[in-house]
This record gives structure tokens, sequence and C-alpha cells, in this order.
């Protein structure tokens, strides 16, 4: 998850507001469905010459990111599997 994905939790790890925090957090879910989306669209197992894996595994350099992720949204690794990533 290259770092600009990361802003959203930056701005929500720092909020005081509840308001602002509750804003960041909504669009740190955001950019995670999207990164998701995106993995789930690279496809790789199709690619001739190449033997993969049907799934990519999505990789969040700071823990609390993802506990927050997931977290909130306790939907969300049932929607990455079903995306394959």
């Amino acid at each position: 998850m290259p770092r600009y994905h990361l802003v959203a939790y930056e701005r929500y790890a720092r909020a005081e507001e509840d308001r602002i925090q509750k804003k960041a957090l909504a669009d740190h879910m955001a950019s995670v469905r999207t990164h998701i989306e995106g993995l789930s669209g690279k496809d790789y197992s199709s690619l001739k010459g190449l033997r993969s894996l049907d799934f990519v595994l999505m990789f969040m350099p700071i823990e609390a990111a993802f506990v927050a992720a997931f977290r909130e949204d306790m939907t969300l690794y049932a929607y990455a599997f079903e995306k394959k990533s």
C-alpha cells in the first residue's frame, strides 16, 4: 500500500475533534477499498508465462491503520477475499 494511501489514516490519528476523526476514518476506508479494487483488477494469474496464485496479498505497513480499517468495517475482510486481494 503506497504511502499516499495512508494520508487519511494519518489525519484520523492526529484528529482532535470527533467530526474530523470520523471524516478521516471514512476517507481511510474509501482508500483501502479503492486499493483492494485496484489489486483485484491486476489479475496476475492470467499473465502468460507466469505461474501465479489467483489472489494477491495487500500489505499495510502500519498495523494500527489495518486495525482501524477492519474495526470500522468488519465486512472488509470478506470484501477483500471476494475480490481475491
